[in-house]
């Protein structure tokens, strides 16, 4: 209104400036919170080995006949499968490398799926730049770094003796083991109605 006097303007300006900052505020603790969710670790499904290796198999990877059939981990299958098969499309791109296949070996508490290929290395700089991509667009800004974190686990490259090899450690689960404790029963009351 043009007829405040000024003082009244500056005390309404200061006051809408404050409101800001503080909508602001409120705005960056949201990004925050809503962030630390999608990073959290979540409760992960018992899944057989085997079902990850035909899922990676869908995905155009040679995963042999290796035995996996009674090997279980605790997974999101599908992240697990779209982090490896996301970064053998990467590795594909170059045209520097050969011979990708998937294999899966047990070692003590934990599984490990590994990505083996021959020619070039995989840079260090080359897998953090596919870990920082969004796993899928289903997922939104769900990216292959909240991927191993909800998990508890990394990724990495090495050198192997038939050339190199990507790692991913999982946790093993035991078929028959008890699951959590905080599923519920279910109840029917028949007489309800």
């Amino acid at each position: 209104s043009p007829e405040i006097d000024a003082p009244t303007r500056e005390r309404f300006t200061e006051a809408q400036q404050q409101e800001m900052g503080r909508l602001y505020g409120v705005l960056r603790d949201l990004e925050e919170r809503y962030a630390a969710l999608a990073r959290r670790r979540w409760p992960m499904s018992m899944v057989a080995a085997s079902d990850l290796m035909h899922g990676l198999a869908g995905r155009g990877i040679d995963c042999g006949t290796g035995k996996h059939r009674d090997l279980f981990v605790r997974c999101d299958a599908f992240a697990v499968i779209e982090r490896l098969s996301n970064a053998v499309e990467g590795m594909r791109g170059g045209g520097t490398r050969d011979g990708v296949a998937a294999r899966v070996e047990a070692r003590g508490d934990e599984t490990r799926l590994e990505i083996r290929w021959t020619g070039a290395a995989l840079p260090d700089g080359e897998l953090q730049d596919c870990l920082e991509r969004p796993l899928s667009p289903g997922y939104g800004a769900y990216t292959g770094r909240d991927t191993l974190a909800a998990h508890g686990t990394e990724l990495w490259s090495e050198p192997a003796d038939d050339g190199h090899r990507l790692v991913l450690p999982l946790e093993t689960a035991t078929p028959g083991a008890s699951e959590t404790s905080d599923v519920r029963p279910e109840f029917y009351d028949f007489d309800l109605p």
